[in-house]
């Protein structure tokens, strides 16, 4: 169960019982949208894994494909950034430049990615 479903609900955790219940929220928390089109994952401090490139998004018009590294956002090392840090720079609104620092297979490449409506 992930954020979008978790979102939904306000959590009571009864320690003494060992039990979590959960309540419908009156107003969900609003799910930003990724506009990259790039799903990621942060398996290591000094990168992020691109796993998979939406065809026609943002990341495939800009030539990113699945097995890149992503080693920097916008002149900051993927080190000192989490996975919330680049999931709010992926969601900012369409038209949003972003700068990448990419490694695959050895070689690096720079490229700036423009957000898109998703």
């Amino acid at each position: 169960v992930g954020f979008t479903i978790l979102s939904r609900f306000v959590p009571t955790f009864d320690y003494g019982r060992q039990a979590l219940y959960f309540e419908p929220a009156r107003r969900p928390t609003p799910i930003p949208r990724n506009r990259s089109g790039l799903s990621f994952e942060k398996n290591e401090p000094g990168a992020f894994d691109v796993v998979r490139v939406k065809p026609g998004s943002a990341a495939a018009v800009a030539g990113i494909v699945a097995g890149d590294r992503i080693v920097a956002i916008n002149g900051k090392d993927a080190a000192d950034l989490s996975a919330a840090d680049f999931v709010e720079v992926v969601t900012q609104a369409p038209g949003t430049a972003v700068r990448l620092r990419l490694v695959h297979a050895g070689a690096a490449r720079e490229l700036t990615l423009t957000l898109k409506p998703p």
